[in-house]
């Protein structure tokens, strides 16, 4: 579980409700440094409603809340009712995505895909024609999310044997505690026919 922070926004407007969770795009602010507030006062002045982001990463890894998550976003023309989006601080046509914020972004894109098993990642310029986020190694970056994927699904197989060899253990000590029981039940009744 990712410890998102949240923030404190005054929208512009009501927001509205995405109608389906299909993709996750990723973008970089295209600003070496800025906070979340810096895109949200951005955005409004584009008069948006306000950031159009889910979520937002620093460079030392902290995720912010931005939209709230069941909201439709204003960040890639064409895919904003039916996608999540992710920001990161930084321009990446300047400088290299770090290790730091590179583990933020799986750790949220793997949260993502486990909430919603087929959301498709894309980067915002798989979908629309801009360079953003411009940082290279994003084939490593889809393939380190699958891999961790893979091994989750595959620890809720191990922890489902787990509860289903429990539950038969609990079975079978039922049964051994009913003959417990009827044997007592027995020594009981011969007992009690003695001594009548």
């Amino acid at each position: 579980m990712i410890n998102t922070i949240k923030a404190d926004y005054k929208w512009n407007g009501e927001l509205q409700k995405r109608t389906s969770t299909d993709y996750q795009i990723v973008h970089h602010a295209k600003w070496e440094n800025c906070t979340v507030y810096d895109i949200h006062r951005e955005h409004l002045s584009r008069k948006w409603k306000g950031i159009g982001y889910n979520w937002f990463i620093r460079k030392d890894g902290t995720e912010y809340e931005g939209r709230p998550e069941w909201a439709s976003d204003a960040d890639a023309f064409g895919y904003n009712n039916n996608s999540l989006s992710i920001c990161l601080e930084g321009d990446f046509t300047k400088e290299s995505l770090g290790r730091i914020q590179r583990e933020a972004l799986i750790k949220r894109m793997l949260e993502n895909k486990i909430k919603y098993p087929k959301i498709i990642s894309y980067r915002h310029s798989d979908v629309n024609d801009t360079d953003c986020p411009a940082f290279d190694g994003w084939a490593d970056i889809l393939g380190e999310v699958d891999i961790r994927y893979a091994e989750y699904l595959k620890s809720l197989k191990t922890e489902n044997e787990s509860l289903e060899k429990l539950i038969e253990k609990v079975a079978d000590l039922e049964k051994k505690i009913e003959r417990v029981v009827e044997h007592f039940d027995r020594k009981i009744n011969n007992l009690d026919s003695r001594i009548k």
